[in-house]
């Protein structure tokens, strides 16, 4: 080692004794082992959902392990429909456990709302109850015009899928065929009863035609048949109801609702004569859609048939309030 290094290598020997020696005695350590505290948060995204939009809800809670979450009972919340409910097994780790509650729903009313604070119970092992907090949430449904600016009409029939076409096309081919024959043979025996017959035919279908319903007469034959429907399968009478109210305000006031949405009534402005029952029409439809779109279940409850008869009566009241003097309308 040469002369002019020395020093400069005893100086780097102090530093490092120097740095040894400073650690000596400290057992230095991080501590991960503390105890987390009970906390929740509600995830629903996105802020903006659009009328008749199926999202999905959680809500998920941090605690100390060994702990659990008493669930609450669902609430109704405004603007949105409750289609499942579903509690998953807690995530465990060695520090903390995540429990996670998971909803499934759908927007059904327009406008902005309030997922409101929501308090459930976190239970320690020791037996104790801790009350924990969800913060509300604010979320809007709008309408899904907005995503179709340029339509002025509702949508038609879906078209068959490509699959199903092929599969049918072989048998759809044969019956034409069989069809076709078959109409050749009937419209040679046809022409001599035609001519034959002459303008007595016409007459006779004429004189045969079954008479016009009176509106009312038809409006109450409806609601007796969704009324006989309604224990068995509340869906199937609040799709007649909807249907009954459609009717009625297109007969009785020349409203083009038969083929709207409810969403598209909703934002349409009557004309003078319907103003009045305009708005109880919409929402009489909304109650009956609330029902009409729940998942089919194999047993009714209570609540849902017990929904669906406050909206027939409803019905009925409007129909019986906006009935004319004399009812001389047409079905």
């Amino acid at each position: 080692m040469s002369p002019r290094a020395t020093p400069l290598v005893r100086l780097w020997l102090g530093a490092l004794v120097i740095a040894c020696g400073s650690h000596e005695g400290h057992d230095i350590r991080h501590d991960f082992d503390a105890s987390v505290s009970p906390r929740a948060t509600l995830l629903l995204a996105p802020r903006v959902l659009h009328i008749g939009e199926i999202v999905t809800a959680e809500i998920v809670v941090v605690t100390p392990p060994e702990s659990r979450v008493r669930s609450a009972p669902p609430q109704q919340i405004e603007g949105l429909v409750l289609l499942g409910a579903q509690t998953l097994d807690p995530e465990r780790s060695e520090h903390h456990w995540t429990h996670r509650s998971r909803y499934r729903l759908r927007a059904n009313s327009v406008g902005k709302h309030v997922w409101p604070t929501l308090v459930l119970e976190v239970e320690r092992p020791n037996g104790t109850l801790e009350p924990i907090a969800v913060s509300e949430r604010n979320f809007e449904v709008v309408s899904v015009s907005g995503l179709f600016p340029d339509r002025d009409q509702p949508f038609g029939l879906e078209e068959p899928d490509a699959a199903s076409e092929a599969a049918d096309s072989a048998g759809f081919v044969a019956g034409l065929a069989l069809g076709v024959l078959l109409s050749a043979l009937l419209a040679l025996g046809a022409c001599g009863v035609r001519a034959a017959l002459g303008r007595r035919a016409e007459n006779r279908v004429t004189r045969e035609a079954p008479p016009a319903v009176p509106l009312f007469e038809w409006t109450d034959r409806q609601l007796a048949e969704a009324g006989s429907l309604l224990s068995a399968d509340p869906g199937r009478a609040a799709a007649v109801g909807a249907r009954l109210l459609r009717v009625y305000m297109a007969r009785r006031f020349g409203s083009k609702t038969e083929a709207a949405t409810t969403e598209e009534l909703e934002r349409h402005t009557p004309a003078l004569a319907e103003q009045s029952p305009w708005p109880d029409f919409v929402r009489i439809l909304h109650s009956f859609d609330a029902q009409r779109f729940r998942p089919t279940a194999k047993n009714s409850s209570g609540a849902e048939e017990a929904r669906v008869r406050s909206a027939l009566e409803d019905s009925q009241r409007l129909i019986e309030a906006s009935q004319p003097a004399p009812a001389a309308e047409k079905a």
